[in-house]
């Protein structure tokens, strides 16, 4: 875990280095439109302490707590099937993504900006090792 500005981020790390393909899995973004255009937000715990960094294609992004409870119109995320097919009354977005219009009863969510994060400037040299206090 790193302290990034305001948030305390967490990140996961092996012998080698900082492990890109395991740990927290992309969120679904949230977005004011009903398009999935704009700014993506991310759900966040309205009380969380900490974010879990997440990589997007080759992007690392954290989320900039605490959020703050906001509506949504549409939401974005990545098909589950394994081969990016997205399901009747999806549209497929240029990123991969799926994404779907909210209903209108969807309510309030805690939602957060998030920021990208370059894992450069954390001045971390492998090999890890753990140490126990």
């Amino acid at each position: 875990m790193r302290r990034i500005g305001g948030s305390i981020v967490q990140f996961h790390v092996n012998a080698l280095g900082i492990q890109t393909d395991v740990g927290s899995p992309v969120p679904d973004y949230a977005y004011d439109s009903s398009n999935c255009s704009g700014p993506p937000l991310v759900i966040v715990g309205p009380h969380a302490l900490m974010t879990m960094a997440w990589f997007d294609a080759d992007r690392v992004h954290y989320a900039l707590l605490p959020g703050r409870l906001r509506t949504f119109c549409s939401t974005s995320f990545f098909p589950a099937d394994g081969v990016g097919v997205c399901a009747d009354g999806f549209v497929r977005l240029p990123s991969g993504r799926c994404c779907k219009s909210a209903p209108h009863n969807t309510g309030e969510k805690n939602l957060a900006d998030f920021a990208d994060l370059d894992l450069s400037t954390l001045g971390l040299v492998p090999p890890f090792h753990a140490a126990i206090r």
